[in-house]
């Protein structure tokens, strides 16, 4: 049975965000301008992550796993007791934009609250780079990890694309016969890039901070050539079964890919996995992201406390 949460109470400042958000017009998502868009949200987003990173983080470098760039991120009071042991994050951005630094507001905060290093990488977005150039290298990401220190030390998370990559990725471990990782979080996961039996209008509701154009187009430039329902690009049509480790998702009603966590936490449930689904009433795609909004640490707090049961 999920082990279900609904947290009702909204804050001011959350209740603010929406009315501002809810204001602003769409962006049009335009393959051609993406290199643009992402330099302007580097800009727009540079100071609230760095500010995270000197408030929780000791160390910020870049590393390598397997030849694939990664961010290593060191908290401020890291736990002996976990000083071998990694969270292997994937930041999100609909596979067209995003980096580590810019999720460093959701990496950072986890690995403070864990005392736990965080390894993110720098996986390569599309359109330059189609699936499956992003999988296969966050595979051989977590495939050196899984050598060097063991699955039973990794933590695997990701938020939006990346709760899409994180569930893909152990799609593809369990085939090829890989051990899992203790746990897994998911937050706002987009693990459904097909969407090809549903309506439109309701799988793509309103959301403050994602139009539907964006999940829309965010799909045909990751998958390419690909069929959008091979469960490597949309992980919610894959086979689940008692290997998957324990997971916590969390979503909100104002979050436009809702029905795709509850889907996937049903799912998961069916087939012998532990489910916690956190609930967040009216919040908006992975608020996690703002922490100018006292859920989004609130939120993160939930997640570290169900982590630390398996780290």
């Amino acid at each position: 049975m999920i082990k279900n949460r609904y947290f009702s109470d909204l804050s001011d400042a959350a209740a603010t965000f929406l009315t501002v958000a809810n204001y602003q017009e769409e962006e049009l998502i335009v393959a051609e301008n993406l290199p643009e868009m992402r330099r302007r949200n580097w800009h727009r987003d540079k100071p609230a992550f760095t500010e995270i990173q000197e408030k929780y983080c000791s160390l910020v470098v870049e590393d390598e796993i397997a030849g694939v760039p990664c961010l290593s991120i060191t908290p401020k009071h890291l736990d002996l007791n976990r000083s071998n042991k990694v969270m292997l994050y994937f930041y999100g951005g609909g596979y067209m934009m995003g980096s580590p630094e810019e999720d460093l507001v959701i990496s950072a905060v986890l690995a403070e609250k864990l005392g736990m290093r965080v390894l993110s990488p720098r996986y390569s977005l599309a359109p330059e780079n189609i699936f499956p150039i992003a999988h296969d290298e966050c595979m051989l990401v977590y495939r050196s990890l899984v050598d060097a220190i063991g699955a039973q030390n990794i933590i695997v998370a990701g938020e939006s694309a990346g709760g899409n990559m994180s569930v893909s990725l152990l799609l593809h471990a369990h085939q090829d016969g890989l051990p899992m990782p203790a746990a897994v979080a998911l937050l706002s996961p987009w693990i459904d890039l097909s969407c090809d039996a549903y309506d439109a209008a309701a799988i793509f509701p309103h959301d403050s901070t994602l139009p539907s154009q964006y999940i829309e187009e965010g799909s045909k430039i990751y998958s390419g050539s690909g069929d959008p329902s091979n469960p490597l690009i949309s992980p919610l049509h894959g086979e689940f079964g008692d290997w998957f480790p324990p997971v916590i998702l969390t979503t909100g009603t104002g979050d436009c890919l809702q029905h795709m966590t509850r889907r996937l936490a049903e799912k998961l449930d069916s087939a012998g996995v532990e489910v916690h689904l956190d609930v967040w009433d009216m919040l908006w795609h992975v608020f996690e992201f703002y922490p100018d909004v006292p859920e989004a640490d609130a939120s993160l707090g939930h997640i570290a406390d169900f982590l630390s049961d398996y780290c």
